[in-house]
Parts: C-alpha cells; structure tokens; sequence
C-alpha cells in the first residue's frame, strides 16, 4: 500500500497519459490550491474553528497527494513489464512484493 491513497485508484494512473503541458498546468493549480487550504486551516485554528480547520487542512493534503500523481510516468520494470509509477520507483508493484519476500521470480531480469 502506497503512502499516498490516490495511487491506488485506476483512473488515477491515467493522468501518467496527459501531455506535460497539462500535467504542469494541473501541478501549479494543486500547489496553489494546497498553499490556500493551508493558510484557511491555520486561520480557522486561530479563530478556533477546530471542524473547519479539519476541513481545510484535508484540503491542503489531497491537494498535494493528486499533485503528486502529476509526476508520474509510464516506465519498464526490469521483468519487462509497462507500469505507471513515480520518477523515484524503478519496479512494479509485483517486484517489489518479490523483493520483500526475498524471492526472484523467473522473468525477472537483474542488472
């Protein structure tokens, strides 16, 4: 399970298709929408709205979980399979499951 609960969702992986110009588009929006949640949760805090700054602060972090997934890219595992992932991931999710248990399964190609 990712740290990040959007990862998880299917259609969520289709944003890896869209074209850099959208993808910078929709990384600024998010940004700039977390940065605004941010300051109306510490504003509603000090007012002690604590419901409201809940809310804003729930914002805040989806904001930056989808504005993660403007970073993701379509990438080859070293078992030769497609998947969708992050700049920092370099396996699937099924090799690094393979990885924890200490396993190398047959089509995977070592370095």
């Amino acid at each position: 399970m990712s740290i990040n609960p959007l990862m998880e969702l299917a259609s969520a992986k289709r944003i890896a298709s869209l074209p850099s110009d959208a993808k910078a588009a929709l990384d600024d929006l998010l940004g700039e929408l977390s940065a605004h949640a941010d300051r109306l949760a510490e504003h509603s805090w000090r007012r002690r709205k604590g419901p409201m700054a809940a809310y804003w602060r729930a914002v805040a972090v989806y904001a930056r979980h989808t504005k993660r997934l403007c970073r993701m890219e379509h990438k080859m595992c070293r078992c030769g399979d497609w998947f969708v992932g992050l700049p920092s991931q370099s396996d699937c999710d099924l090799c690094r499951a393979w990885d924890r248990i200490g396993a190398i399964p047959a089509n995977r190609k070592e370095p």
